[in-house]
């Protein structure tokens, strides 16, 4: 038997997390949700994700740092940047921190497709 599918879901907008959290459905019943960069360390630690889909702008501590953090204590962690930022500066600056994807928000089905091809899965 295989393992759930986990992810966790890191927008400051909740409409957005809601819509990343309906393409992804069908894919993990296991989805958690964090508002801000400064809640992920934590919130890894207690879920166990097998992906992080964060997001690069946000209030408190942004993405590109959050990502970064949770490399360094965790360098298995696997972290899907989703951003409406699609400037190279911001795909380099992703790519450095540990995030191994870059998902435009206006293209989320691109999301379900680099997690099937991941994990070669198709549903729960």
């Amino acid at each position: 038997m295989t393992r759930t599918l986990r992810l966790l879901i890191v927008d400051d907008n909740a409409r957005v997390r809601r819509t990343i959290r309906e393409v992804v459905s069908g894919l993990s019943p296991a989805v958690e949700e964090c508002s801000d960069g400064d809640e992920v360390l934590a919130r890894f630690e207690a879920f166990a994700p097998d992906f992080v889909l964060m997001d690069l702008r946000m209030a408190r501590v942004d993405g590109i740092a959050a990502a970064a953090a949770l490399h360094a204590a965790h360098p298995d962690a696997r972290i899907i940047a989703v951003s409406d930022h699609d400037q190279d500066d911001v795909r380099r600056a992703a790519r450095e921190a540990g995030m191994e994807a870059f998902v435009a928000k206006s293209d989320l089905l691109q999301l379900r497709r680099i997690l099937t091809a991941s994990t070669g899965r198709t549903g729960p």
